[in-house]
């Protein structure tokens, strides 16, 4: 039987519809493919840096990942570009940096106490090579700054720095301002009466802006001031005449000072010697801080994610560079 010509035309018009519908088939089976290889390679990855680092138990008590404490110890967040010190936090936001609220929880002074009610502060830690870069949204309704001819620093709204240096030794600095602008850290003497052997630390600088709400200070540390332990707190004044404290709130809990938490260096360089082509690989603690990274620093953690817990609170995560 001859089919006519008509009749196969109108059969080719009735299947060309049908070739994108196989060809986009085809596409999916083949993605599905390659989605399915990259996972296996990023498991596979995960994989061997786990046991790498699985045998590596002393330097992982160094790197202090097994008792961290979210509270009271201070974790510096990797900056992708450096923060330019104005006071403002437009450079903040293009960052991977939480925020950490401080309020009534947190009250070091006076014990017992709520603090005022619109008295509170955020904070927001990063590092950039050698300096360690802070961020302060502090929301006090009545600013006192110190008085222009007083010697005390610590009789106006201010911000106090604990640190234990690499030597173990503890050192308190204080940023106060007269009026708003730059600022730098003043070392505090042992007794805190006495104003006259306070001494002015250069390589402590910042911004204090006043703001609608209260103040932003803006800080840049050199990390080399900085040993195992970091803390801050804020000191609310009322009246200028007295000087006194009415509130302290400190970012490390009821304490002065925590444990300042940094991604591992020694992590890091063995991360280098096992360099993954084409990935991101970061160690993770379980409360999903990065603690060491090789490769483009992820803004955070997406869906294609791939993870090998190697101990209750550390895992592996290797992600695509897309």
């Amino acid at each position: 039987m001859r089919i006519s010509l008509r009749i196969k035309l109108t059969l080719i018009a009735l299947l060309l519809p049908l070739i994108p519908l196989f060809g986009l088939r085809f596409g999916d089976m083949i993605q599905k493919d390659l989605l399915e290889s990259r996972r296996e390679t990023m498991l596979f990855s995960a994989r061997a840096i786990a046991a790498v680092l699985s045998g590596q138990s002393e330097l992982l008590d160094r790197a202090q990942f097994l008792s961290l404490n979210p509270t009271s110890d201070v974790y510096m967040y990797p900056l992708r570009i450096p923060i330019r010190i104005n006071g403002n936090d437009e450079d903040w936001q293009k960052q991977p940096v939480k925020t950490k609220m401080v309020e009534s929880g947190n009250i070091i002074q006076p014990q017992g106490k709520e603090p005022e009610q619109n008295f509170y502060f955020s904070q927001r830690l990063g590092f950039w090579k050698k300096h360690l870069y802070a961020f302060f949204e502090i929301h006090d309704r009545q600013l006192v700054y110190q008085k222009k001819n007083s010697p005390y620093l610590n009789r106006s709204d201010h911000l106090k720095i604990t640190i234990e240096d690499h030597d173990r030794q503890l050192r308190s600095y204080i940023i106060a301002a007269s009026e708003p602008g730059w600022v730098n850290g003043f070392l505090m003497p042992l007794d805190p009466d006495d104003p006259f052997s306070e001494k002015l630390e250069p390589r402590i600088q910042g911004m204090w802006l006043e703001t609608d709400y209260g103040y932003n200070i803006e800080l840049r540390i050199p990390m080399s001031l900085i040993g195992r332990r970091l803390g801050f707190s804020v000191a609310n004044v009322t009246d200028q005449e007295s000087g006194r404290i009415e509130d302290v709130l400190g970012s490390t809990g009821e304490q002065d000072i925590g444990r300042a938490i940094i991604p591992s260096s020694e992590i890091e360089r063995i991360l280098m010697r096992l360099d993954r082509p084409d990935s991101r690989v970061l160690v993770v603690d379980q409360h999903h801080k990065v603690r060491a990274s090789y490769g483009k620093l992820a803004d955070q953690f997406g869906s294609e994610k791939e993870e090998t817990t190697i101990l209750s609170k550390i895992s592996i995560q290797v992600l695509p560079l897309t």
